[in-house]
């Protein structure tokens, strides 16, 4: 392998303080947009919809859908699923025989 010259040396040190000042210049401009999403501190949290089996079977019913939900103290564009985020909680008892009837509808593009 062949030593580095001055001026390539010079051209790749170039060439890093470019990327550097792009990076900086790129965060510098999403800070300046309002594009920062701040969580809110101190709020509880939300448990979500419990589908719990009965009798060895687990009816299922899940619309996954677009909308705006409340993430972290404001409000998002999300894919939630049966009007919330996160989706339900499937509770099925362990060891027994749990059959599956599903009817699961995704409404989103």
């Amino acid at each position: 392998m062949e030593p580095i010259s001055r001026r390539r040396a010079l051209q790749l040190g170039g060439l890093g303080l470019a990327g550097v000042l792009a990076g900086g210049l790129g965060l510098a401009w999403q800070g300046s947009r309002g594009a920062r999403f701040d969580a809110a501190v101190g709020a509880e949290l939300s448990e979500p919809s419990v589908l719990a089996s009965s009798g060895g079977e687990l009816a299922l019913a899940l619309t996954a859908a677009e909308g705006d939900l409340p993430v972290a103290g404001g409000r998002a564009r999300v894919l939630g699923f049966n009007g919330g985020l996160p989706g339900p909680t499937l509770r099925v008892r362990p060891g027994g025989a749990s059959p599956l009837s599903e009817d699961i509808m995704n409404t989103g593009s």
